[in-house]
């Protein structure tokens, strides 16, 4: 931070004229305020001007002694703070006018005009207290160090970071240098390493990705400065291989003995316990000695965001449960998941009723007892995620709805239920307020009853966003396949028979943004029908879905109509193998001037679609985004796709006769990220 030349007056006040007399006289009176009084009223008399004239010599010489010490206990404070560095610099000298015998200012002002690059006004400084305070005193050695210090650093080389103003320094460090390049510059000198080991932004969040990284010959990595930088720290995320053990062994903490493991994990982090206030970890199934979930909560009781995900078989029996909180956590964000431990109501009870700020939860393996749970005791929940198989690992909710004090859930997902009865806490309560729903079915609870009387009683005329994901053959298991029999595909469809009807076509859902329907097939018309009325529907996704194309070419003929004039369909994705894409379709779809992601995947050898449909993309004025897989495309189509000027992805699947030195041959601009993935030769 340079020092404002506001301060050039206060730092030549050093060599004017200071009072002679040394301060030793004191007053034996407390209220020095009454003393004051009393000489007024004296002095107006007029009779005693000696006497009176003495009186103030003597009150005036016990407030520079009090104004003194202040500004010594002042100036104490703000340097062990480390803030107001202009203040200091004011008191210190304001020190020197008031007792010029005394070394304390000389050293304050003295060691700040080092630390900021003004080695001349050290210098200056110095030397006029080595001829003012006596050499007897304790500390006079000392005035000589910073003078031969402030020497030695002016002969050295100019260090034009150092005089820059702090803002400008983080702004550089902020927008110039990686957080591994700014640890490489920790030893370029005492001063730099201070200035960022100082700056507790830089050093907020650290990411399991930066171990990860093998550091060249000669350079240190980043984890070990964590003995440095750890009361910074308030985001945490371990990685999950061996260099977990060296990340704890960075932080400070008192001597383990081996063998390493994360029984190292809770006294690692004793120095950053206050501090810290997000952590995510995932343990792997070599993992052993895994920290209680209950012991993170007790010894890291700032915690707002926590992931805690164990992926270990045989190590250990049970890490999750029993849940023990001695008080109320402050956490807001919150996932959990134990693939050998099923979350029941009672432990998911404790969280709830310990967790008054939760807003977002996601939990894996569990039964259906903890829906009706959650609808009891977790009312200020505003995202919720289920994944009762837990196939895959949990992620943290978005942070969006910390401070969201609003009344019902407003996002939920579920995942591997068997019955549409386990929904009903969820839906019955919060159908006015869900904005997100994500129902990933399987083939239990899409056989199961129930699915009518749900959404008819309880419509979601409010959602904005809906995710129906059908359940893929391949995750059958074998008796449910025995099951299907030969009837396999007719049964499959029975989401397109009841749950898609009853939700949208008997449910009006106005404000419908997003669509997103996989595995669907078909779709029933009526459907396809109500993507009519949806005056919203911004985003419509189809994966492996197929439909009726004569109705989805009216429905996309009718949003290339709208986007003439008004907002319509943004988002178009149509992949993995729909078997009824046609030129039709690719041509209706390339005339809507709204489109920013437009998605082709898939096209099962329909050799002159590109001609139809390149043609015209080109033509939209919004598009952004594009992916063509399974499509014949020429040179000429790849010179005409360069020509889109908001264009800044494309990605080239499986496109024949195209290849990596015919994209070269275009040279897209360098925001254009192009993507290409080689096709084997078909006449092989």
């Amino acid at each position: 931070m340079q020092i404002p030349t506001e301060y050039e007056s206060t730092f030549n006040n050093v060599d004017s004229e200071a009072p002679e007399q040394e301060v030793t006289n004191h007053i034996e009176y407390n209220n020095i305020w009454e003393q004051v009084t009393d000489i007024v009223e004296q002095a107006r008399d007029g009779d005693q001007d000696d006497a009176t004239l003495e009186r103030t010599y003597s009150i005036l010489n016990e407030t520079y002694r009090i104004t003194f010490e202040l500004l010594k206990t002042r100036s104490t404070i703000l340097e062990r703070k480390k803030k107001c560095i202009n203040r200091q610099l004011n008191d210190a000298n304001h020190m020197i006018y008031l007792v010029p015998r005394s070394p304390v200012g000389y050293l304050r002002a003295g060691r700040i005009y080092i630390d900021y690059g003004y080695q001349q006004r050290a210098f200056i400084l110095f030397s006029r207290g080595l001829q003012l305070v006596p050499q007897t005193d304790e500390h006079y050695d000392l005035l000589t160090q910073g003078k031969n210090e402030a020497l030695s650093r002016a002969k050295k080389r100019f260090d034009i970071l150092s005089r820059l103003p702090l803002d400008i320094r983080h702004e550089i460090i902020d927008n110039y240098f990686s957080r591994k390049e700014l640890t490489q510059f920790t030893r370029v000198c005492s001063s730099w390493r201070k200035m960022i080991i100082n700056y507790s932004k830089l050093w907020k969040q650290i990411l399991a990705v930066e171990w990860n990284d093998k550091p060249k010959e000669g350079e240190i990595p980043v984890h070990t400065l964590l003995p440095s930088i750890s009361q910074h720290i308030q985001e945490l995320e371990l990685p999950q291989n061996t260099k977990t053990s060296t990340y704890m062994n960075n932080i400070p903490t008192t001597p383990l003995p081996p063998p390493i493991s994360y029984v190292r994990f809770i006294p690692s982090f004793v120095s950053v316990a206050q501090s810290l206030t997000s952590l995510d970890i995932s343990f792997s199934r070599k993992a052993y000695e895994v920290p209680l979930f209950s012991d993170i909560l007790m010894n890291l009781p700032n915690l707002t965001t926590l992931r805690y995900d164990v992926q270990q078989r045989v190590y250990q029996p049970l890490v999750l449960f029993p849940i023990t909180i001695s008080s109320p956590t402050r956490l807001k964000r919150v996932a959990i998941q134990s693939d050998r431990e099923k979350i029941n109501d009672i432990e998911l009870q404790k969280l709830l009723t310990n967790s008054p700020d939760l807003r977002c939860l996601s939990i894996g393996n569990c039964d259906d007892s903890v829906y009706e749970t959650i609808g009891k005791y977790g009312h200020n929940i505003k995202e919720l995620n289920i994944d009762q198989s837990a196939e895959e690992p949990m992620s943290l909710g978005s942070d969006e709805y910390c401070s969201d004090d609003t009344v019902g859930l407003k996002h939920f997902s579920a995942s591997g239920f068997d019955s549409p009865s386990c929904l009903l806490p969820m839906i019955k309560e919060n159908h006015i307020t869900l904005r997100t729903l994500t129902l990933r079915l399987k083939f239990k609870s899409i056989t199961a009853p129930g699915w009518s009387s749900l959404f008819t009683s309880y419509p979601l005329s409010n959602l904005i966003h809906l995710n129906i994901h059908d359940f893929d053959n391949y995750d059958l298991t074998l008796d449910e396949s025995n099951e299907l029999g030969d009837f396999q595909f007719e049964n499959h469809i029975s989401i397109c028979k009841t749950i898609l009807p009853i939700m949208m076509v008997m449910n009006k859902m106005p404000h419908l943004q997003t669509l997103f329907l996989s595995h669907v097939a078909p779709i029933p018309d009526s459907v396809v029908d109500t993507f009519k009325d949806l005056p919203n529907l911004s985003q419509l996704v189809l994966d492996g879905c197929n439909f009726n194309s004569r109705k989805m070419k009216e429905f996309l003929e009718l949003c290339g109509e709208k986007s003439k004039t008004n907002k319509s369909l943004e988002k178009l994705v149509i992949s993995d193998q729909p078997m009824n894409i046609n030129h039709d379709i690719v041509y209706a779809a390339s005339k809507i001037q709204s489109l920013t992601w437009l998605d082709f995947n898939y096209m099962h050898g329909e050799e002159e679609l590109a001609k139809n449909l390149v043609p015209n993309i080109v033509k939209l004025p919004l598009l952004e985004h594009i992916k063509i897989s399974h499509m014949d495309m020429e040179l000429r189509d790849l010179f005409a796709l360069r020509n889109c000027s908001l264009l800044r992805y494309i990605e080239l699947d499986k496109n024949y006769w195209i290849t990596p030195e015919n994209i070269k041959q275009v040279a897209f601009p360098s925001h254009v990220e192009v993507v290409y993935q080689q096709v084997f030769n078909r006449f092989l």
